[in-house]
């Protein structure tokens, strides 16, 4: 993952800085969309919302949650309630790993 921010630090220069707060203000809204939608089974609002942050998380190199956000994409696509929670607590765990790293990453641009 320090390989891909530094690539995107480079690449983004001072809009960098907002790319990682964008993401941090983002993803908790997908994560409780992705909560929200297995409650409700809603299985297509799940699936799109594992794609958008899958996708996300792998432009930030966060390659473990971008795993796992795939996996919880492919099971709610196939309509598949087994696992689903199980997937959905690894994405918040590895969602805190990467809020870390990136927030340490921000403080030490300023």
């Amino acid at each position: 993952m320090i390989d891909k921010l530094k690539q995107l630090r480079e690449l983004l220069g001072d809009t960098y800085r907002d790319l990682l707060k964008a993401y941090l203000d983002d993803s908790p809204k997908r994560l409780d969309q992705m909560q929200s939608s297995f409650r409700e089974l809603d299985f297509e609002s799940l699936a799109n919302t594992a794609h958008i942050m899958k996708g996300s998380s792998g432009n930030m190199g966060a390659q473990k949650l971008s795993e796992v956000c795939a996996e919880i994409e492919k099971l709610a696509r196939n309509n598949s309630i087994d696992r689903l929670e199980e997937k959905i607590g690894e994405v918040g765990l590895a969602y805190q790993d990467v809020k870390k790293i990136l927030e340490r990453e921000i403080s030490s641009i300023l």
